[in-house]
């Protein structure tokens, strides 16, 4: 009988917790949806940005008569800040989850040495 890995997020949520793979509800679903959180607010937000820049730039087309240049560009500029934020996001839930594993492995071996 084998067990398959849950996915990096998960089966560190679980060894944090010290539950078995198999299982896994009640509050450590809170948990990993919390650690989760930031991936699923991504795409909407790189949506919302095009978007908005897209609006931007027509509304300053129709202003200064260059359609459709400036909403091309607010596209561009807004894709190219989506993706911007895109990364930094996940860079930061990146390095939040190293360092909690980091944690989680030094808290294993004191254990391991008091026993």
């Amino acid at each position: 009988m084998s067990k398959e890995s849950a996915g990096p997020v998960k089966d560190s949520l679980m060894h944090r917790k010290g539950e078995n793979k198999e299982t896994f509800g009640g509050e450590d679903s809170v948990t990993l949806m919390q650690s989760l959180g930031p991936f699923f607010t991504i795409g909407i937000q790189l949506a919302l940005i095009v978007v908005a820049m897209f609006f931007v730039g027509r509304w300053l087309d129709g202003r200064l008569n260059t359609a459709p240049w400036l909403m091309i560009a607010g596209v561009m500029v807004g894709i190219a800040f989506g993706l911007y934020k895109f990364i930094q996001t996940v860079s930061e839930v990146t390095r939040k989850e190293e360092q909690q594993s980091q944690r989680d492995l030094q808290h294993d071996t004191q254990r391991e040495r008091e026993k």
